[in-house]
């Protein structure tokens, strides 16, 4: 699928996820940088998505398709210079990752 695609279809559904609640908010912090907790955030998509290939979102130019286990490593890369976005091929299931360090999980119902 084409990046753009990705970018548009990700987007337009971003806005009718129901967001999981950890205590009393949607966001759990990860980290940024030399901060970023690699297990903490594979245990947080490992345990979400169930596919073995997921997409990631970073803008209209560089959306593309990988594994779970190597969505870890691009998070962290561009993490502190923008927000990511990683979903299933349906865009029903999203992880967001927001350039302050935290994340949040949800599906479309």
């Amino acid at each position: 699928m084409d990046s753009k695609i990705i970018f548009i279809a990700s987007h337009h559904n971003i806005t009718k996820m129901n967001w999981e609640t950890f205590g009393d908010n949607d966001w759990v912090y990860c980290g940024v940088d030399k901060d970023f907790e690699d297990d903490k955030v594979f245990k947080f998509i490992s345990d979400f998505f169930t596919e073995p290939e997921i997409f990631v979102v970073i803008d209209r130019n560089n959306s593309f398709e990988t594994s779970p286990e190597l969505s870890v490593d691009i998070i962290k890369k561009h993490l502190s210079n923008s927000e990511v976005i990683l979903c299933n091929k349906e865009f029903t299931k999203m992880v967001e990752f927001n350039k302050i360090g935290v994340m949040k999980r949800g599906v479309i119902k």
